[in-house]
């Protein structure tokens, strides 16, 4: 996660652990604890093998305090696929 100019980028680098692909997203729920702004975000890509990368470019936000729940939904032909996400509250500048 970084951040500026009233925006964060968000990433989730992922090992797919897999060779054959399937589809993975990744969704951003946000709230301004400063000034009650939220909203949300989402990006979808299939992931294969190791080196994967999903990003949420220039999420807008206010300088302040800003809590996020980030989560990781994966679906494929297979049915072992795990799902989870996790909360934090950020300081953004």
């Amino acid at each position: 996660m970084s951040n500026g100019n009233g925006a964060v980028h968000l990433e989730l680098h992922t090992d797919a652990n897999s060779e054959v692909p399937y589809e993975q997203r990744f969704s951003v729920i946000g709230a301004d604890l400063d000034t009650g702004r939220n909203g949300q975000e989402q990006v979808t890509a299939a992931v294969e093998g190791p080196d994967n990368v999903l990003s949420i470019p220039r999420v807008r936000t206010e300088p302040g305090r800003v809590a996020f729940v980030l989560a990781a939904a994966n679906h494929g032909s297979d049915q072992n696929y795990t799902n989870g996400d996790c909360s934090v509250e950020y300081a953004v500048r």
